[in-house]
């Protein structure tokens, strides 16, 4: 750091106290005047910490709930990549629907409004609260879905 080659370092830690860990957070960043030098900077990020493992925890409870529901569940951003989809979702479109290009969706996967009859216009796809349903040509199986 003394150096100047970097310009920070940060470091995270546990320390054991009493039967529970504390977190600690180190920075160090070196000042640029003539004589050199460093400002180091240490806190407490234990609660940080635990709100970090907490929503880590909900999280993996959430996506076992959605994994493990029967409808297909697909979240995607208005330019039509996928933040999340689920098993049956993938089951349903195929595990194609990941990594085709949105611009073919109504013909890979047959996209409809939510009535599941209507042709949904890939235009709609980016309007926010847009809700369709998908079915694989020749499939029965139906895909429903609501971007935000």
């Amino acid at each position: 750091m003394l150096d100047r080659t970097r310009a920070r370092f940060d470091l995270d830690y546990p320390i054991e106290s009493g039967g529970a860990d504390r977190w600690f957070q180190v920075s160090i960043v070196p000042l640029l005047g003539a004589t050199g030098g460093a400002v180091l900077s240490h806190r407490e990020i234990s609660d940080l910490k635990e709100a970090e493992r907490g929503a880590s925890e909900q999280t993996e409870m959430l996506r076992a709930v959605i994994d493990s529901t029967a409808d297909g569940v697909v979240v995607a951003d208005e330019a039509g990549r996928f933040a999340l989809t689920n098993r049956a979702a993938r089951e349903i479109a195929g595990v194609g629907i990941v990594d085709s290009d949105p611009t073919a969706w109504d013909k890979n996967f047959g996209l409809f409004r939510s009535d599941r009859v209507t042709p949904f216009p890939l235009a709609g796809l980016a309007r926010q609260g847009c809700r369709f349903a998908a079915a694989p040509p020749g499939s029965a199986a139906r895909l429903s879905a609501e971007l935000p």
